[in-house]
């Protein structure tokens, strides 16, 4: 916005002068400017005749409000050209080896082509190193074009030309960051483009208990292996989509659950009579249609004190008639008894009798027979 305010100061020096100011705010946007044209004028028989520029400039009725909450500035013709030349500079330095894209962020469906464009100013000279890096969603890193050509998976997939890198045909796996690195005549400078490849979101795969007990913790979950990009979740009950909040909706205040809608979790703290029902999730990501998974009836019951109780003093009784059944079972005798074991036999060895072998034999039968 720019107005004119003509204005007629009493100064010492006869002439004409044309201003500018420019009030800007605290974040250097521009809010108004405003070109002042006064005449100053020589009256030597006034009160205001030796009254200075300074002075004169700041009885000017500009039309701001509170102009001292802002910078006032005064631009003229030399200040202007200063600027000007000083911009060009600073572009001139930032635009020495320089890399730009023609986009950050590239989305595409799968089994189609793609362009990733990647220029690079001059000064890297006329046969500059270009070199492409991928990392995907799990932060692992590839090399995709090196030494002037592409590497391993990505021969006869991708082209790259003066300009940037054409992909044949793409797919899910292709999704993640690509570096453009450009280097030459001792510069450097490299940019990275987004790639997302668009999937629709397949059935999801959901968990859900089908009986839990009153008070205790149940977590339901739900996932799409497929969607890119990720999907986002939603559960029903009964066929009714559960808000991400319950307490902000009186049909739901009651019910204590959270709801994840990124990682497609729906957590109940305490679970109550309220929370049974059939539950079944919906994965969806803006492309093609919403999956829904299988629903699942979860039935809350009461815990049953007295029935454990009684089942724990049953299992008691129980003990305590087998081990009195044994015991008297042993006292009458009905019980084998455990068999004594016999005292090992000690062989015994004699001297043969001499008249059965001759004089040789029974000098050596004598000398080794013995009694154990």
């Amino acid at each position: 916005m720019r107005s004119k305010i003509e204005h007629i100061c009493f100064v010492t020096v006869p002439n004409y002068h044309n201003l500018s100011f420019v009030f800007r705010s605290n974040r250097n946007k521009i809010l108004n400017i405003i070109v002042l044209l006064f005449k100053c004028e020589r009256r030597p028989f006034t009160a205001r005749r030796h009254l200075s520029w300074r002075t004169c400039i700041s009885t000017l009725p500009i039309p701001h409000p509170k102009p001292e909450l802002y910078n006032q500035e005064i631009v003229t013709a030399e200040t202007q050209s200063r600027r000007r030349d000083q911009k060009e500079t600073t572009n001139s330095l930032h635009a020495a080896f320089t890399v730009t894209v023609g986009s950050p962020s590239v989305k595409v469906k799968e089994n189609e082509g793609v362009d990733l464009k990647c220029s690079y100013t001059t000064d890297f000279g006329p046969s500059p190193r270009v070199e492409w890096k991928f990392k995907d969603l799990k932060g692992s890193q590839t090399l995709v074009y090196f030494d002037n050509q592409p590497t391993g998976k990505y021969a006869g997939r991708i082209t790259v030309y003066d300009g940037g890198l054409r992909f044949n045909k793409v797919t899910r796996a292709d999704t993640g960051d690509y570096d453009c690195e450009v280097s030459g005549n001792n510069g450097y400078d490299e940019k990275t483009i987004k790639l997302t490849v668009l999937v629709p979101p397949s059935k999801p795969v959901s968990r859900i208990p089908s009986s839990v007990t009153t008070g205790s913790n149940a977590r339901l979950t739900c996932f799409d292996t497929d969607g890119s990009p990720p999907s986002t979740y939603r559960w029903y009950k009964d066929n009714t989509p559960l808000p991400d909040d319950p307490t902000k909706f009186p049909n739901f205040k009651n019910l204590t659950y959270k709801m994840n809608v990124f990682n497609g979790n729906l957590e109940f703290a305490s679970v109550s009579k309220l929370d049974t029902g059939s539950y079944f999730c919906e994965a969806s990501n803006g492309e093609g249609t919403p999956q829904r998974g299988d629903a699942v009836r979860m039935e809350v019951h009461d815990l049953n004190v007295g029935g454990i109780v009684a089942g724990v003093i049953v299992a008691l009784l129980a003990v305590g008639l087998l081990l009195f059944g044994l015991w008297f079972a042993s006292k009458k005798g009905y019980l084998p008894k455990k068999a004594e074991s016999k005292p090992k036999q000690q062989a015994v060895y004699t001297q043969p009798r001499t008249d059965d072998m001759d004089d040789g034999d029974a000098e050596f039968r004598q000398k080794s027979s013995f009694v154990v």
